[in-house]
């Protein structure tokens, strides 16, 4: 991914961008050098659980600035029971590709979380929940399978009642 990004990035800007693979347990940036973070899609794939999150969260807040933003996200403990009856289906990466990246790079965990473990762990952390967003109810593989379903999924989201079934919560937390 780092080496499409490099390709895409266009040779015209005048911004600097530097493009670093790193565990996000120990960020190799130096404290107080970034205004937000913005993580989805990693947490639950740390091979020692809550602990790797707190370690990925403190790592978080020490490279923000005072005031700083962390937007970030996991899936809730419900998900798990939901891709039971919906298993994602991949179908956006092609049979042999897929087979190649996950052979390279596996993604061997898939943890889930409680919502209230992540909203502790992220005051541990040193960060002030600011809002959360419950998003996606319905599962995966029923949204890839039938793309029409993401807008009823969205409106499943905006119901009160629903938003427990939510397979993922999306935090916005400022440094405390």
């Amino acid at each position: 991914m780092l080496n499409q990004a490099r390709r895409r990035q266009p040779s015209s800007t005048s911004a600097v961008v530097d493009f670093v693979q790193a565990d996000v347990r120990r960020l190799p940036l130096k404290d107080r050098t970034a205004d937000c973070v913005v993580n989805f899609e990693v947490l639950e794939h740390l091979p020692d659980g809550k602990e790797g999150v707190l370690a990925a969260l403190r790592s978080f807040r020490r490279v923000l600035r005072d005031y700083g933003m962390l937007i970030t996200e996991v899936p809730l403990s419900f998900h798990t029971l939901m891709d039971f009856a919906a298993p994602p289906s991949l179908k956006e990466i092609v049979g042999t590709a897929r087979r190649n990246y996950y052979k390279e790079a596996p993604l061997t965990v898939g943890n889930a979380f409680r919502r209230a473990l992540l909203e502790k762990l992220l005051k541990v952390a040193g960060f002030t929940v600011v809002s959360r967003r419950f998003v996606r109810v319905l599962p995966s593989g029923i949204i890839e399978r039938l793309p029409g379903m993401i807008k009823v999924d969205g409106l499943l989201e905006r119901v009160p009642l629903l938003k427990r079934a939510a397979r993922q919560v999306v935090w916005l937390a400022e440094v405390a």
